[in-house]
């Protein structure tokens, strides 16, 4: 009978009984390390107090081989529920920001409400994760429930989310100190507690996903068809929903962020002949059990004495896994995956409108340098006040205003070259990449300046989005590919952090700083650097304006009239990856600019290739110029960098967007 449903199930359940049994070997040499093999019985099984090594075995080691396991099964039947109900093979709780849900709820607790952390961090993670999947697929029910949507919105409120806790972890740097433990996703145990909280919670919810096997089967046949036999939709989705969220938030709740292992699970079950959702039930939580099993004792063995968390280990290992399944995605119809499509305005005077951006530009210029708040309330700065604050504003305003031109346009640049209207720096994961050198230098390299930085930081854009390109051109990549690409150069870097965070390293603050988008460092000579080249960008861009309105039409348009498509996207690509890193340093890897901007240059009738750009810089430099000027007062005495506060808004603006269609 076992061998009848192991070929029925593929090859799925071997593979997970294998990591399960290397996960154990593991653990046996991290035992080994710490006691000698005669004394393991008594060690694993003895009641001996007094000696250190044995107490070690039995109170922290296996309880995190168990912890392990427990984690792992968890989120791999969590994993299998979401892509189900869902019918999307990338939908985790990632993904779908059960996780930025659950930290934003975690933090807001731990400043200002900490009585409802008494139950423990599970209640708190579920309702935080919850309502984020609640409303991302409120999102995506206005788009039809396209996978597009879902993975669209999972990231947008997933990123707007983060803003958010990044913010937060600014300003109270000190108060939020367990939340980079948690954040890191450590599975260092000291007793058994935790897996004695955790195990009942795994086995109520996992026996409710087996009692949902037959009608989540049924949700594969057509809506009609399930209906006619009985079943109830609504109820049925909202209810696997709920089970797939209290899984994870068990966990998050208990050791904190263990990423993309539900998508692994769930992924190299059906991958390995798992057709069957009863037969994915049970392969997917063995695999990912034995997943985070050998990544956790795996690392404690390679690594020693240092404690590496597992939880970023296991994002790190869930990048490859994201371009391998980047490589499979199969592109969608464009009417059924563009959930972007905004109506115009009628057209109009083109000249009035830009008249109109650039009279928004001087008042947003205005509002920033003159007026301002302090102690004593809201005031203009007049005469010598104005004199004395101007050296102060005027660098923060002038490198905010080039740095939003910058990715704006490169976010219009990348649209009109990919002709992928979900096109931009930081979705594409352009802007994480230069924010990834940017870490590497900061703790590997004897410090550089800015301008250094820079050309750094547009180094690793270039080298982005040549990659991109490559796969390009190999196959011809779906919307959700390249949303799938994005997310794997960010795990890359929000894995870093986390880890360094976990370590304790104080050049991280540093790296925090930066990435976030704070203007608050700029020296004059910098943001002269940015505006110069601002003023060089409107200069090139007429000489682009050919290949802009030719390249969206498909590659053989140019072809047919002599337009060599390769040599054109590389020379608009080195554009890009040099705007999108001398920005990147100044306003962060997250800021939306690059998204929102063409978006409303296109939505405000501006209908030809170069106006359109032209446009989309000058709303960058409003949404940045204002950002900035409001992140500088909104929390007065405190500030929150410009980039957070544009990613704040940039999330506020995709709400907005899905509300209108």
């Amino acid at each position: 009978m076992t061998a009848r449903w192991s070929m029925r199930g593929g090859a799925a359940p071997v593979i997970g009984l294998a990591l399960l049994g290397l996960s154990l070997l593991f653990f046996f040499a991290n035992l080994q390390a710490l006691i000698p093999s005669d004394e393991w019985t008594s060690a694993l099984f003895g009641e001996d107090l007094f000696n250190l090594a044995q107490l070690s075995a039995r109170d922290a080691l296996l309880p995190r081989l168990v912890m392990a396991w427990l984690c792992g099964a968890a989120l791999g039947l969590a994993g299998v529920i979401f892509q189900q109900v869902l019918r999307n093979r990338l939908a985790e709780p990632g993904t779908l920001g059960v996780y930025a849900g659950a930290k934003v709820g975690l933090a807001i607790c731990l400043l200002w409400m900490p009585q409802a952390l008494e139950a423990g961090w599970a209640p708190v993670a579920f309702a935080g994760g919850g309502l984020t999947v609640l409303a991302v697929l409120w999102l995506a029910s206005r788009q039809g429930f396209s996978p597009v949507a879902i993975i669209l919105s999972g990231l947008v409120l997933s990123l707007s989310l983060g803003a958010i806790g990044a913010a937060l972890i600014l300003v109270h740097f000190e108060e939020l100190n367990a939340l980079y433990i948690w954040d890191a996703g450590s599975l260092v145990q000291n007793s058994w507690d935790s897996v004695a909280d955790l195990l009942p919670m795994v086995l109520a919810f996992g026996l409710a996903g087996a009692i949902l096997c037959r009608p989540l089967s049924l949700l594969e046949l057509e809506e009609e068809g399930a209906r006619g036999l009985g079943l109830s939709l609504a109820m049925t989705r909202f209810a696997a929903i709920s089970v797939a969220v209290a899984l994870c938030a068990s966990v998050a709740g208990t050791v904190g962020t263990i990423s993309f292992i539900a998508l692994a699970g769930a992924t190299i079950a059906r991958t390995a002949g798992a057709r069957q959702l009863r037969h994915r039930l049970v392969s997917a939580p063995l695999i990912s059990a034995g997943l985070v099993g050998v990544t956790d004792q795996g690392a404690k063995l390679a690594f020693g004495g240092m404690e590496i968390p597992a939880g970023s280990v296991t994002a790190l290992l869930g990048v490859p896994l994201l371009f391998f399944l980047l490589k499979r995605l199969r592109p969608m119809p464009p009417a059924a995956a563009d959930i972007w499509t905004a109506k115009l305005t009628r057209a109009g005077s083109t000249g009035r409108r830009m008249t109109a951006l650039l009279v928004l530009l001087v008042a947003s210029l205005v509002l920033a340098l003159w007026v301002g708040h302090d102690a004593n309330g809201w005031q203009m700065a007049m005469g010598d006040n104005f004199a004395a604050l101007l050296p102060w504003r005027l660098s923060r305003v002038m490198a905010a205003l080039g740095a939003g031109f910058l990715l704006a346009v490169a976010g219009t640049l990348l649209q009109r070259l990919t002709g992928n209207h979900m096109a931009s720096p930081e979705l594409l994961g352009i802007s994480s990449g230069a924010a990834l050198i940017l870490l590497g230098a900061t703790f590997f390299l004897p410090e550089l300046g800015r301008p250094a930085m820079m050309m750094l930081c547009s180094l690793c854009a270039g080298l982005i989005l040549m990659a991109f390109f490559r796969i390009d051109s190999r196959a011809a990549l779906s919307q959700e590919a390249m949303l799938l690409g994005g997310v794997a150069i960010a795990t890359l870097l929000s894995s870093f952090l986390a880890i360094l965070l976990f370590l304790g390293d104080p050049r991280v603050l540093r790296v925090l700083s930066w990435l976030s988008g704070s203007t608050y460092s700029v020296t004059g000579g910098e943001a002269a650097i940015l505006l110069i080249a601002s003023l060089v960008a409107v200069a090139v861009l007429p000489f682009f304006a050919r290949w802009l309105a030719i390249l969206p039409l498909g590659p053989a348009v140019p072809m047919g009239i002599g337009v060599a498509p390769e040599k054109s996207r590389m020379l608009i690509g080195a554009a890009v990856a040099c705007m999108t890193g001398m920005a990147t340093l100044i306003v962060g890897s997250l800021s939306f600019v690059g998204l929102m901007a063409p978006h409303l240059a296109r939505m405000s009738g501006m209908r030809s290739a170069l106006v359109q750009t032209y446009a989309a810089g000058l709303i960058g430099a409003i949404i940045m110029v204002f950002a900035d000027w409001l992140g500088r007062h909104i929390a007065f005495p405190w500030q929150i960098p410009a980039g957070l506060l544009a990613t704040g808004l940039g999330g506020v603006y995709f709400v907005m967007l899905v509300l209108r269609r």
